[in-house]
């Protein structure tokens, strides 16, 4: 599976104003552990439900890794959610993400979100885009290539200023293709 997506990256203003139409809504989770295809948790994490802060529901997801100096692997702690994207599909995602007010911005990236394919080339999962905060920035990522296995990547800074101790909403809107007609809306 190769995504060839043009790439339309754009910040979002949303007024909600009445629909014609009803969207369908394939998954929706309201801060709790339930709902999820799997958790991946490494060394020191955790991913818990928590009553503050939270958005809009009375619980938030909280994802959560403790600095380990001895420790030389990956750091993970995720909520899984699988069939999330596929090859012609044309759908939208929004989710709400909290930096607390003691977050230490540092020149490293802290991947929020990110989707996963395996092109037939792999023996695993291959990040196609993702979300991340580096610095301050809050910036994202497009993997585009002929086929699964040639890749190529392109990022984008969504902004150069992300706020602690206040929640950021983010909206994607992917038309997921193989070939040059798809694309990726922040």
């Amino acid at each position: 599976m190769s995504l060839n997506p043009k790439l339309i990256v754009s910040a979002l203003c949303l007024a909600l104003a009445p629909c014609v139409a009803r969207a369908t809504i394939y998954f929706r989770n309201t801060g709790t552990t339930s709902g999820w295809s799997s958790f991946y948790v490494e060394h020191n994490g955790s991913v818990t439900a928590q009553s503050t802060p939270h958005y809009d529901t009375t619980t938030s997801l909280r994802a959560r890794q403790i600095y380990d100096s001895s420790y030389t692997g990956r750091y993970h702690a995720e909520a899984r959610y699988s069939q999330g994207a596929k090859q012609g599909w044309d759908r939208y995602y929004g989710y709400c993400f909290y930096l607390p007010s003691n977050w230490q911005y540092v020149d490293q990236n802290f991947n929020i979100m990110q989707f996963i394919g395996t092109p037939s080339c792999a023996t695993g999962g291959q990040p196609w885009t993702m979300l991340w905060i580096r610095n301050q920035a809050l910036q994202t990522r497009i993997t585009t290539g002929p086929d699964g296995c040639t890749r190529s990547d392109q990022n984008f800074t969504i902004t150069s200023s992300t706020t602690l101790g206040t929640w950021h909403k983010v909206t994607i809107h992917g038309d997921w293709e193989s070939n040059n007609t798809g694309w990726f809306s922040v």
